[in-house]
């Protein structure tokens, strides 16, 4: 059985987040931050508030293009962090990797989405490419 959340108030979450209540309002009007509604109140607990600062800045979770999200990866969309953190680079190395024509990219809208397929070629080609530099020094 799940455990009950302890439900903290506005003024309280406020405070846990060192901001003022009206960002905590706004977060919650904008969906950003969970929260429910009991006796014309509203409530959050620290679980959420946690789960906040974890997408915080997450494209992910909150790009909608055309209805859908952009970033599936059901159907092998990947986003330049996905890709960034798979291959264990920073993001502009992957945006370097995009603007030389190494790596290929669709557009949804302003994001760039990377293929699934797409990224295991340029794995593998980058590979032979290492593989074939250690063995002519």
């Amino acid at each position: 059985m799940e455990q009950k959340k302890r439900l903290i108030d506005v003024y309280e979450a406020a405070k846990m987040m060192g901001c003022g209540t009206k960002n905590v309002w706004s977060l919650i009007r904008r969906l950003s931050l969970k929260a429910v509604k009991r006796c014309d109140k509203l409530y959050t607990c620290e679980e959420w508030i946690e789960e906040y600062y974890e997408n915080k800045r997450s494209k992910e979770l909150h790009s909608i293009f055309n209805g859908r999200r952009v970033f599936d990866p059901a159907l092998g969309e990947l986003s330049v962090r996905t890709v960034a953190k798979e291959l264990g680079v920073h993001e502009k190395c992957v945006n370097y990797y995009i603007t030389t024509g190494r790596l290929k990219v669709t557009r949804k809208g302003h994001y760039l989405v990377i293929a699934r397929e797409e990224l295991q070629r340029f794995i593998s080609e980058e590979l032979e490419d290492a593989e074939d530099i250690a063995q002519n020094a």
